[in-house]
């Protein structure tokens, strides 16, 4: 006996093939990223997804990471209690972070670079920045920062440049 076609009560479509496989390569790639973070950045992520993280930054040959990687994109995919969520965040977060590290970092180098340069407006500025700062040390460092690349033009950054970024760094603390 044949039953006349009834619509599903499912209305959604399935997701085709090549979607699942996108989705897949997403995870994945969260996956690759989720290796390279440190131990303390993955402290937020339930252990035992951790255990598995861990064990895919051990394992040193290929074709047996790609396979730990794929299982982290498989245990993201199955979405138990809200993990992709979570990673996508954690994430996110840390690529925020990271840009505004990166920005901290490139404010130090520009100040460096202004100082010796000999612009006397950055030298206000790094004190309006940072009100404590020795500036008696800030000047002698620039000074020899200053002698240092005018003498040894082969190799501009000395000894001395690299401690007057060290210098403005502990007093300039990131935000």
């Amino acid at each position: 006996m044949t039953r006349p076609h009834q619509p599903d009560s499912y209305t959604e479509e399935p997701t085709s093939k090549s979607a699942r496989k996108r989705e897949s390569v997403a995870f994945q790639e969260m996956a690759r990223q989720l290796v390279s973070l440190s131990s303390p950045q993955l402290a937020s992520l339930p252990a035992d997804f951790v255990t598995s993280i861990t064990d895919a930054q051990a394992i040193t040959q290929g074709s047996a990471r790609k396979r730990q990687i794929q299982y982290i994109g498989k245990l993201l995919r199955t979405n138990r209690e809200g993990l992709s969520e979570q990673v996508s965040a954690l994430l996110a977060q840390l690529d925020a972070s990271s840009t505004a590290h990166n920005q901290y970092f490139h404010q130090l180098e520009q100040w460096r670079t202004q100082l010796i340069a000999g612009k006397t407006s950055v030298f206000d500025e790094i004190v309006r920045a940072c009100p404590e700062i020795d500036r008696q040390k800030l000047r002698m460092l620039t000074r020899r920062a200053q002698a240092e690349t005018e003498a040894d033009s082969d190799q501009p950054h000395g000894p001395s440049y690299r401690s007057l970024f060290q210098f403005i760094k502990s007093a300039y603390p990131p935000s």
